[in-house]
């Protein structure tokens, strides 16, 4: 009986343990080469930033960090995770964050469940954005060319420069842009929610369905 006794305990012993390592929290480095185009799919939060080279490393428990597949296929590179999430969208993933640094980016695809923040100001040449998910976008970019494609549901706010920018909402989500400061802009938007824009030279708007797009600026004649 002492001897099974004691052996329970060191069954119950290495299952902890095995658990407590699955739960340490890491920072995995991934090596990528340099890339122009960026597609990221899963549950997981993303912090961008601007750098002389292209750089990604991943940070949560160990046990979600090795789930996540990394591809790259010439200057495209794509990062994904397993979702696991509910049907109202709520992952079950916490603090699983993967921090990119980029030189030049061209193409953004993101369909996320989780926020996507910047360190730093994003400047681009020209960008094309194709937002789908659930969660907070919150960036601060200067670019020429913005061209952005949001579907989903949730909130994405931009601010910062751009010299021209068409913007199209689709779904539920809404998209705040009163704080980029845009030239010229076409501005569209086909699902229920709303848009808010800055455009002080030319500002073509249409709203379909239940949505709405507002200009806050006051075109100059």
């Amino acid at each position: 009986m002492k001897s099974f006794t004691s052996l329970l305990f060191a069954f119950l012993l290495f299952s902890f343990n095995l658990f407590a390592q699955g739960n340490n929290k890491v920072t995995k480095p991934i090596s990528v080469n340099d890339f122009n185009t960026l597609e990221l799919e899963g549950a997981f939060d993303v912090v961008f930033k601007q750098g002389s080279t292209c750089k990604v490393f991943i940070e949560g428990k160990e046990k979600d960090v090795a789930e996540f597949k990394t591809i790259q296929d010439g200057k495209k590179l794509r990062i994904s995770n397993s979702k696991d999430d509910d049907k109202n969208g709520k992952t079950n993933k916490k603090d699983l964050v993967v921090f990119i640094q980029f030189e030049d980016l061209e193409k953004l695809e993101t369909t996320l469940v989780g926020e996507i923040t910047n360190e730093n100001e994003l400047k681009f040449n020209t960008l094309t954005f194709e937002n789908t998910g659930v969660g907070t976008t919150d960036l601060k970019i200067n670019c020429k060319e913005l061209n952005l494609e949001f579907t989903g549901v949730g909130k994405l706010k931009l601010s910062g420069n751009a010299i021209t920018a068409n913007l199209e909402a689709n779904g539920v989500g809404s998209v705040d842009a009163r704080d980029l400061v845009v030239r010229d802009m076409v501005a569209e938007c086909n699902g229920i929610g709303n848009m808010k824009v800055n455009a002080y030279n030319t500002c073509k708007i249409s709203a379909n369905g239940l949505g709405s797009v507002k200009n806050y600026t006051e075109l100059k004649e």
